[in-house]
């Protein structure tokens, strides 16, 4: 599979595959379109390696080939940094090639110390080639390894990607090299996605991060003890695909106690309304959860000398946790009383109202802590309501909206910088979504917005014209020719 660079103007645009990516926009870069092969990773004896060695040379390597006549000389950097983005090594190339030439590209890394690295091609301060993560490791040293499979098939839950096995223990220090051997690119990570004063964004720090090509093998090492959930970065559905437990010794024996408490928590007959439980991957320390308002004549102290008799002398974080159980109450999850709650929603409402023919869809989250919110798209064509959902509100009252992204979802418009990019919380009120929302269906804010004028939609039965003074509108189609045979529009065609 190769991967394509275009880069017209102002716009870097990467196909992979056939998936198109933009990354942003330029000021003055000269038009160019580079095609290459993928990037890979070689020890100094020419064999295609995933894993580094501390103190031994890595070299990447690419091949890349000019197919624009008007350029013949490109500038292109490699970088690795650590997996906490510090970077180590920055080295710039000039790259002299005539059109329909093709050369190898390489770069040199000599990893410093034993961990995760991440190396990749760079243009500027965008990546247009892939990225690869891989450890270096210790040479004198012995590690675990393990293998985990990227497969699809015909099944709806693996369609798109699956692991195999899709929940793997391993010690701390094991190497874990994952496989794709699906026939598209996957994008893995362990990151997740957090809320931070830019918005949502994605956030991998710490974590394994990396673009798998098919048949490509990607490592890392897991010198932490935890759990990873293996998500499809590429998704903002944000799948998770497999699970990988890193064990400790200390966090072994906190498990088994994690056990029994989670078998209590799944049996009403123990009586103890555990509502969440929690292992730190720092300390082992497990944090329970009460529902302690689920009986009146019981305190959370009461429960607690009921746990310890069941787990004996180990010491646990026992709180009140209402909110959490309330949590399951409320699944975010839950699609169809998702919908049932945003019908009642008056900004919902005035979306169906203008466009009675929109379709739904639910976006559902990871089952993880400290994300308990989800999202849902109303659309008439190009038409757009993003609505960001919470799990309750501090009345208790199930998927409250957060706020509204009111626009267009169509390929010609200005890249997306995130999903709730320019949202209107529906704390601020309510009258700027629906005055937004009555303001789509016009042509001149869907030129405005960066739509083409042959992609402009009249929304019922109106026709797009052409008013005599250049502008646009979508009138009925009695109305069109009578302005045209005025003279005061032409076809829009």
């Amino acid at each position: 599979m190769k991967t394509k660079i275009i880069l017209y103007e102002k716009i870097l645009i990467l196909i992979i595959g056939g998936s198109i990516a933009l990354f942003g926009m330029f000021t003055t870069l000269p038009v160019y379109a580079l095609e290459f092969e993928p990037l890979i990773a070689k020890n100094t004896d020419d064999t295609i390696v995933s894993t580094g060695i501390v103190g031994q040379p890595i070299i990447f390597e690419t091949i890349i080939t000019n197919n624009e006549e008007d350029a013949d000389h490109f500038e292109i950097a490699f970088t690795t940094r650590t997996i906490n983005d510090k970077i180590l090594d920055h080295q710039k190339q000039s790259i002299p090639l005539k059109h329909g030439a093709s050369t190898t590209v390489s770069y040199q890394f000599v990893p410093p110390l034993e961990g995760n690295y991440v190396s990749g091609i760079f243009y500027g301060e965008k990546p247009f080639s892939d990225i690869i993560t891989f450890p270096a490791l210790d040479d004198n040293k012995t590690y675990p390894k393990k293998t985990v499979r990227i497969y699809s098939d015909l099944s709806d839950d693996c369609l798109v990607a699956c692991t195999d096995p899709s929940v793997m223990n391993v010690d701390v220090g094991t190497v874990v090299e994952l496989s794709n051997i699906t026939p598209d690119v996957r994008y893995i990570s362990t990151g997740t996605y957090m809320e931070d004063k830019d918005g949502i964004s994605w956030s991998s720090n710490n974590r394994f991060h990396s673009i798998i090509i098919p048949d490509r093998k990607s490592s890392f090492l897991f010198s932490q003890p935890g759990e990873y959930q293996l998500f499809l970065a590429e998704h903002r559905t944000n799948d998770v695909i497999g699970t990988i437990h890193v064990m400790s010794d200390q966090f072994r024996e906190a498990d088994k106690t994690f056990n029994i408490l989670n078998k209590i928590m799944n049996d009403e007959d123990f009586g103890i309304p555990i509502s969440s439980l929690h292992i730190n991957p720092k300390n082992s320390v497990i944090t329970v959860g009460i529902d302690d308002k689920h009986n009146p004549l019981f305190t959370l102290d009461v429960y607690k000398t009921m746990l310890y008799k069941q787990v004996g002398n180990v010491y646990l974080d026992i709180i009140s946790n209402h909110d959490s159980f309330k949590t399951k109450l409320c699944d975010v999850n839950d699609a169809i009383a998702v919908r049932a709650m945003l019908d009642r929603d008056p900004v919902v409402q005035q979306f169906l109202q203008s466009y009675p023919s929109a379709t739904f869809e639910h976006f559902k989250t990871p089952d993880e802590p400290g994300n308990p919110r989800t999202y849902s798209e109303f659309h008439h064509g190009m038409f757009l309501l993003r609505v960001l959902v919470l799990t309750y509100d501090q009345n208790d009252v199930c998927y409250p909206v957060y706020g509204y992204v009111i626009g267009y979802d169509d390929q010609s418009s200005e890249p997306k910088k995130g999903l709730f990019e320019n949202m209107y919380p529906k704390s601020a009120g309510l009258s700027k979504p629906l005055s937004e929302i009555k303001k789509l269906s016009k042509p001149h804010n869907q030129i405005k917005s960066g739509i083409s004028f042959d992609d402009v939609q009249c929304i019922d039965d109106l026709i797009l014209v052409i008013t005599s003074d250049g502008s646009s509108a979508c009138v009925k189609p009695e109305t069109k020719t009578k302005l045209i045979e005025r003279g005061w529009a032409k076809n829009a065609n």
